[in-house]
């Protein structure tokens, strides 16, 4: 989930040893909605300065007397401070960062994995033999293709404790969806024991979207006038875990020489996903000219279409609901795209298709799955509807965080 920007302002403590070991963060809501696990997000320097003895394992943020985990992430260029709080409607709330109380747990509430065939070998584009390894990193064999069963469940995968996600790492490119009945972390279990038992509903849940030619949920796409193109032909492809934390987990994958529109270029996708949210944050970069980016959702008959339209806010969507999962229940799909970003929205045979242009040779999106079935799972149209409309507010970065 878009996370919140810290607005800061330096105060002098009444008590100056607080300040050596801990210190407080004023959030305020201009919206009129609740945000329940709102990303709070404090540059790492910032925090130092307050807390010259700062280590994200030995400091919580505690919002109504719940003790929080931090993580310290980086962009490349700048470290934040994050941690998931929780706000009222026009609210404002102090919540404060100190070292954690003896009792202190809190679970892991995000997870990315990367896991490949290793010791074996590649007979006829299948590879035979060998055991499971977690690496967090490949370089997409030359031999890869779909259904090789050298990388497990064909792709990366990342999840939360509300839904979970895999690309294929093979010519389709394509994201698919797992929807979870647990708010605990399964994937490192999921397809170790048989390449498809993901496919039939499990203790943990199930693979609920049968993306086949289309663009799954928030898959990356060219638009060529017709039809979406995904990245399909390229010359090589690299894929790692950035981070496998406790609140926020993250993927990058660098696809050198996408062939596509009579010309070649280097894409690099990063994918973040947040404790507490269904959505997938897709930051894509681009080298040379390229007219468009496109993403989009699969068509589905029993599924039906619904559009943000015209309204004030800076986001809009695309999205689905109806009993399209693989276990025939309601299933939301949608893609969440900054308006100003909007070429049009169109379709094809197989999609619903959002067409973006890239500034600088960036772009960003969101895509989200919400199953019926997940725990405290969205249950009927108007219920996810009410939901994208919150996620619309909070993209929009409503709450400030004031170091004090």
């Amino acid at each position: 989930m878009r996370t919140g920007i810290v607005s800061l302002c330096f105060l002098l403590l009444p008590v100056l040893g607080f300040s050596q070991s801990g210190m407080r963060v004023k959030l305020t809501n201009r919206e009129a909605v609740a945000f329940t696990d709102y990303m709070v997000k404090l540059p790492l320097e910032q925090v130092k300065s307050k807390i010259p003895s700062f280590e994200e394992s030995k400091f919580v943020a505690v919002d109504d007397k719940r003790e929080i985990a931090l993580q310290v992430i980086s962009n490349g260029r700048n470290k934040h401070v994050i941690f998931p709080a929780n706000i009222g409607k026009n609210g404002k709330k102090t919540v404060l960062i100190r070292r954690p109380s003896e009792s202190f747990s809190y679970p892991k509430r995000t997870y990315a994995e990367i896991v490949k065939k290793e010791g074996g070998v590649f007979v006829n584009r299948k590879y035979q033999g060998g055991e499971w390894v977690k690496t967090n990193f490949i370089r997409v064999p030359d031999e890869h293709t779909d259904h090789s069963f050298d990388i497990k469940y064909e792709g990366p995968g990342w999840e939360s404790d509300k839904v979970g996600y895999r690309f294929y790492l093979d010519w389709r490119n394509a994201t698919d969806l797992f929807g979870k009945v647990t708010s605990a972390m399964v994937l490192d279990k999921v397809g170790v024991d048989g390449f498809d038992s993901y496919h039939e509903l499990s203790s943990w849940g199930m693979d609920v979207l049968k993306v086949g030619p289309s663009l799954g949920v928030g898959s990356i796409a060219y638009w060529d006038g017709e039809k979406a193109n995904r990245v399909a032909k390229t010359d090589s492809v690299v894929s790692r875990i950035v981070a496998d934390g406790i609140i926020q987990s993250k993927i990058e994958t660098i696809y050198y020489g996408w062939e596509i529109g009579g010309t070649k270029h280097l894409l690099k996708s990063v994918i973040t996903i947040d404790a507490g949210s269904r959505t997938s944050k897709q930051e894509l970069f681009i080298e040379g000219e390229l007219q468009n980016l496109c993403t989009g959702i699969i068509k589905d008959p029993k599924a039906e279409l619904l559009l943000s339209g015209n309204n004030n806010a800076d986001w809009g969507f695309v999205a689905t609901w109806g009993p399209q999962s693989l276990n025939k229940d309601n299933l939301g799909l949608a893609v969440l795209y900054r308006k100003s970003d909007l070429i049009k929205e169109v379709e094809d045979k197989d999609n619903h298709v959002v067409v973006l242009k890239p500034t600088k040779g960036q772009v960003q999106y969101y895509f989200l799955g919400a199953w019926e079935l997940e725990k405290d799972g969205i249950k009927t149209k108007s219920d996810f509807l009410n939901y994208l409309s919150i996620l619309q507010k909070q993209l929009s970065e409503p709450v400030t965080a004031t170091i004090f």
